[in-house]
């Protein structure tokens, strides 16, 4: 047994040597340069230039394998050209959930497998049988990419039991949002863009913060964001409390109408993943549900979340115009010098070179999903 274990330990090296020498090729081979990707279509030559000397792209293929070869054997595998953070921290990062989905994965394939195979094979022709293996078959035969689509409808968007996206959720705070303009301005190429965004976006924040600086608690507003009206869903977004709200959750939360009556919001945002409107819940008529109780329905203060290039809920290219519209409904009187209608028109204008019309913006601010 051990010299069985010593030989396959033995095959591993030359194995891994193969599987590093085509990886290496394979990335040589791959039109593009490293260095115009991490800089961006629009760099000079000279910084380019500069930039291929630091990585060591101009020295010959066997010198830079040798490199990469002796690097990754101390654990050292380069600078993330998307994020500029060591590879092997991003590695580490990400593995531990790689790590969770396999096993999972693996658990319920293996217990679920071994219960349906044993019943099938006790109650051959049966109608258990002949299900279990209709599923089996329709599972394999699926694009993963439509059944993964599904399942996130399903569980997430109709039943609201999961986040759409993330591992343990969407969870982010305002300052990272920064980070994830970036990594899309570089997956896309559109560095100096992303750029104009993020310095958008952070004076957008910095303006915000010092107007509520001297709010305390007591003045500040009491805000939900329902994402599932049915299933009561909380949203755990940032912005309201950027934006100088009391906002009671941090992550996804699902709740009852017993707990949103002892928050008793003053102001409540519905997300665009949901038909309901302001108007039901002014007239009350949500099934299984009484909101006549609540200050932010009897003050007639719920707001249908805006509508742009993207839903507003979630963070994106127009997360500044969010915050804006978020502080003029929470403190009218503090963000009283501005229109928020302008606002939207400048940034279209300034970002998407593209002149709203009224009407454009009105169904911007007020998205209705039984109009279209």
């Amino acid at each position: 047994m051990l010299s069985y274990i010593i030989k396959r330990l033995a095959w591993a090296i030359p194995t891994l040597f193969g599987v590093s020498v085509l990886i290496f090729l394979m990335v040589h081979l791959a039109p593009g340069d490293p260095a115009l990707l991490a800089l961006g279509e629009h760099a000079n030559k000279e910084a380019v230039d500069a930039l291929r000397e630091q990585m060591g792209l101009n020295k010959s293929l066997l010198e830079q394998y040798f490199i990469f070869i002796s690097q990754a054997i101390q654990g050292d595998f380069g600078i993330s050209i998307t994020s500029g953070e060591p590879v092997i921290d991003e590695f580490m990062q990400r593995f531990p959930a790689t790590v969770e989905l396999s096993l999972v994965s693996m658990f319920l394939a293996v217990v679920l497998g071994l219960f349906a195979g044993i019943i099938s094979a006790v109650k051959r022709y049966s109608l258990f049988d002949y299900t279990a293996m209709t599923t089996a078959l329709a599972g394999v035969s699926m694009p993963v990419f439509w059944l993964g689509l599904m399942l996130i409808y399903f569980f997430s968007i109709k039943l609201g039991w999961l986040p759409v996206s993330g591992r343990l959720g969407y969870e982010f705070d305002i300052d990272e949002v920064p980070h994830r303009l970036k990594l899309v301005g570089d997956v896309i190429g559109e560095q100096q863009r992303a750029a104009k965004f993020i310095d958008h976006y952070k004076k957008t924040v910095e303006s915000i913060k010092r107007r509520t600086a001297a709010l305390t608690d007591d003045k500040k507003p009491m805000a939900i964001h329902l994402f599932n009206v049915e299933k009561l869903r909380i949203a755990p977004y940032p912005w309201y409390a950027a934006a100088g709200a009391n906002y009671p959750v941090t992550k996804w939360t699902n709740t009852d109408m017993e707990q949103i009556l002892a928050w008793n919001p003053d102001i409540i945002y519905i997300s665009n993943f949901t038909d309901k409107m302001p108007e039901d819940f002014y007239s009350n008529n949500i099934p299984g549900q009484d909101w006549s109780q609540v200050n932010a329905v009897k003050n007639r203060r719920v707001y249908k979340v805006p509508l742009g290039t993207y839903r507003w809920g979630p963070w994106n290219a127009e997360s500044a115009l969010m915050l804006w519209w978020t502080a003029q409904i929470q403190h009218p009187n503090l963000f009283n010098d501005y229109k928020i209608e302008d606002k939207i028109k400048d940034f279209y204008q300034e970002f998407y070179d593209y002149q709203l019309s009224a009407e454009e913006v009105s169904w911007i601010l007020n998205p209705n999903p039984l109009k279209g």
